[in-house]
């Protein structure tokens, strides 16, 4: 369960006015006019992890640390609500505005316990808020100490009298053991205590202007100190970070680091930039691809998709060397969305009742009932909001009908007490994973298998040279339904779906970046190291790499892969599909166990859809729920940001690859029905390639040894449906392509529907009976 701080010594804080009074119950007083409760939002504040921000009638807020259960500030203004799911801009958080009438400054000093007028440790540990009548807020929390615990409920409370305002705290204490004294900011408790302070009102402030695009780099543009002759957009003593990435692309990079690094002049006038030998390649580099970011690279939208250079092919249509532009065929698309929801899709699971739940990646931290799916009518469908205000919400799931979220600093079980389908308690299960307020360190999920939780850490992003990522970051945990946390595995970036495939094993996706040269499908194992230092420093020096599963290219079959599922009906029984939030559609990828761990290969298999895909459920019937989510700027497929839709299998056969094993001295090609007799299948059908990756500190990372593997042998089953492949040379640790043509039909002259896949050599197989 969650554990907070050690708290000890600490000084009082004063008011205006500190009355405290015993009271013959935790409720709030009849003191002045009540304002009523009108938001309650979980989030980064002010740079602080863990918050949750309660804002009252006339502008009146409250912030709670929920870490250290403690008040953080009162204030009178509002919140500059900055960010990704906010305004659609990175790296910023939200931000407090206005007139402080109170604030903690050190939640260390807080809560003091003695036994024997002696001080002991203490720590704080946040269960529950409680939504109740009124307009009100319940926090329920325990002290734990020396082997006992108190249970605390608190009812916080905003009052407004003649000219002035006050903030209430109507407290409950649970027994207390003998001997023992439990104080709060300095005072005695008592079993049922009120603490009530008072402040002159203030006009309320104007909201400050709007954050920009800009204001997000300033964390690393300011503390470089290149400001001083750059602005955002218009020159200065150097050009404006606009011009700069009008005039280059991504592949300068390397080029505009040697110029901060090395100082250069006359590429802008005679203005000379100076070098900057001291500083970090890394923090260079991060510096340069934000500013690459402002303007979109045309080239790199629309640059083919196979970077392959195979004899005769040229990328030239959709599943050939180019993304698929249509739904698969054997499935029908159906449109679910009533055009009034649009959900930004975080998380989504199907209950046993047939409920679709949808935990929303926005600003509203919502989740969502879904009903009536199964009249396949966007008018019949039923959407209910049944709770709001979570952070950043990327992950649900349900055990026996109970629902559990896991958002950004918190797995948290959501319980409805009244039985009318709305939260009433949001109630921690584990908050014991750190966090830093980096805007990218996610919290990805979530399932529920063999009586654990599972869910992903990514990396923060936003790091100088001389910082570390904390020990919890990138990587698989567990949780138990009791609230003890586990890592499983490390060295993942930002593994963003996590789903349960063949053999009941956890896998996850991974996405491209620093020290993860390609998107990758991983069958997740205890104490396995993937591959990503970023950050790490030394950590990780003696650790070996473990291979993914199936690599996933960057920009050819992926660049933003989703929620792995398991597909367990139908043709593809057995193989797992993932959606892509920025390459839009889904892939399916195909995995076989040699030596013991999974390898595969990965196939384009639908696009057509309303949004770049996130997650994915399947109902009883085989039917793919699929969520969308994106927003402005980038993290979307064609600027779309939200969907959700359906896609139901009509019993077609579409003729297409079905699997690609690998087999002593070549592969195994099966297709989803008999070859045409009338088109040989002949070397010039068939074009191989392979190459290997290697994790570098850099953002991706190059194809390595790449080279055409030429094709010795072709025989091709009775029945039409195999085709074996005696292919030399073929190398562990390497990506094998293929490229088959786009003329290929079947028996019933279908064309094939896509003619390429990338299979991920971990392990070569033993010597068997010889193609």
């Amino acid at each position: 369960m969650a554990r907070g701080i050690e708290v000890g010594k600490f000084p009082a804080i004063g008011a205006i006015f500190f009355i405290i009074g015993v009271i013959g119950a935790c409720q709030p007083s009849r003191f002045g006019d009540a304002s009523h409760l009108q938001l309650f939002r979980r989030s980064v504040l002010d740079q602080k992890t863990r918050m949750i921000t309660l804002g009252f009638d006339q502008s009146d807020y409250l912030a709670y640390d929920l870490k250290n259960m403690v008040p953080y500030q009162f204030w009178n203004g509002g919140v500059l609500w900055n960010g990704a799911v906010f305004n659609h801009i990175k790296t910023v958080q939200p931000a407090s505005y206005g007139h402080i009438y109170w604030q903690l400054k050190d939640p260390s000093i807080y809560w003091r316990v003695t036994q024997e007028d002696q001080s002991i440790p203490c720590q704080v540990q946040f269960e529950a808020y409680e939504l109740v009548p009124q307009h009100q807020i319940t926090f329920h929390y325990t002290l734990l100490f020396a082997g006992e615990e108190v249970v605390v409920k608190e009812i916080p409370a905003i009052y407004q009298h003649a000219d002035s305002v006050f903030y209430e705290r109507n407290l409950s204490f649970g027994e207390v053991p003998p001997n023992t004294r439990i104080y709060i900011n300095g005072q005695p408790v008592d079993p049922e205590m009120r603490i009530r302070e008072g402040f002159k009102k203030v006009e309320t402030p104007e909201r400050p202007g709007e954050v920009t695009s800009g204001d997000g780099a300033q964390y690393w543009l300011d503390r470089s100190g290149c400001n001083t002759c750059h602005q955002m957009e218009e020159s200065n003593i150097g050009p404006a970070y606009r011009q700069i990435a009008e005039r280059y692309n991504r592949e300068d990079e390397d080029l505009l680091i040697q110029s901060v690094v090395q100082g250069q002049t006359g590429k802008w006038g005679q203005a000379q930039m100076i070098p900057h030998p001291d500083m970090e390649e890394r923090d260079i580099r991060n510096m340069v691809r934000y500013i690459l970011s402002l303007v979109p690279d045309e080239k790199d939208q629309n640059r083919a998709r196979s970077t392959v250079q195979l004899e005769t092919v040229t990328p030239k249509s959709p599943g050939f060397g180019a993304p698929l532009e249509a739904v698969h065929p054997s499935f029908d698309l159906i449109s679910i969305r009533p055009e009034t929801f649009r959900p930004r899709v975080g998380g989504m699971h199907l209950m046993d009742n047939g409920k679709l739940l949808i935990s929303t990646w926005d600003s509203v931290g919502a989740v969502y009932q879904i009903m009536n799916l199964e009249k396949d009518d966007p008018e019949s469908t039923e959407v209910k909001m049944i709770a709001s205000g979570l952070a950043e919400p990327l992950g649900i799931t349900s055990v026996d009908e109970k629902i559990f979220v896991l958002q950004k600093h918190e797995l948290t079980q959501l319980i409805d007490t009244d039985g009318d389908d709305l939260t009433d308690q949001y109630v921690c299960i584990c908050d014991d994973f750190m966090v830093t307020p980096d805007f990218h360190e996610f919290s990805y999920g979530l399932v529920h298998h063999q009586g654990k939780f599972y869910g992903g850490l990514g990396l923060a992003m936003r790091l100088m040279s001389t910082e570390l990522q904390l020990e919890d970051r990138g990587t698989v945990f567990s949780v138990d339904m009791e609230g003890n946390f586990e890592i499983i595995a490390r060295g993942l970036r930002q593994p963003n779906g996590i789903g349960v495939g063949p053999d009941d094993e956890i896998f996850v996706t991974e996405n491209q970046g620093q020290w993860v040269p390609a998107c990758k499908l991983i069958q997740v194992q205890r104490g396995r190291f993937y591959g990503c230092q970023f950050g790490t420093g030394d950590r990780f020096k003696d650790e070996k790499e473990t291979l993914p599963a199936v690599y996933l290219p960057q920009d050819e079959i992926g660049n933003s892969p989703g929620e792995p599922v398991l597909l367990k009906q139908g043709p593809y029984a057995g193989q797992m599909i993932f959606g892509d939030v920025s390459h839009g559609g889904i892939n399916r990828a195909f995995l076989e166990k040699i030596d013991g761990e999974y390898q595969g290969c990965v196939f384009r298999f639908c696009q057509g859809l309303e949004a770049g895909i996130n997650r994915l459920a399947i109902d009883d019937e085989g039917s793919i729920y699929a969520g969308g989510v994106g927003m402005n700027g980038g993290w979307a497929h064609k600027e779309h940001q939200f969907g959700l839709e359906k896609l139901k299998y009509n019993g077609n056969t579409t003729f297409e690859i079905l699997a690609l094993r690998i087999k002593p001295g070549g592969f195994e090609l099966e297709f989803t029905s008999p070859l045409s007799r009338e088109i040989p299948f002949d070397r010039s059908k068939i074009k191989v390639a392979q190459w290997r990756y290697e994790a570098t500190e850099k953002y991706g990372g190059p194809k390595i040894d790449e080279e055409q593997l030429p094709i010795e042998k072709i025989e091709i089953s009775d029945n039409g449906k195999i085709i074996n492949l005696k292919i030399p040379g073929i190398r562990e640790g390497y990506v094998v392509y293929f490229y088959l043509d786009e003329n290929l039909k079947d028996i019933n002259q279908h064309r094939l529907w896509s003619g390429e896949t990338w299979y991920t050599v971990k392990s070569l197989p033993e010597a068997a009976v010889p193609l």
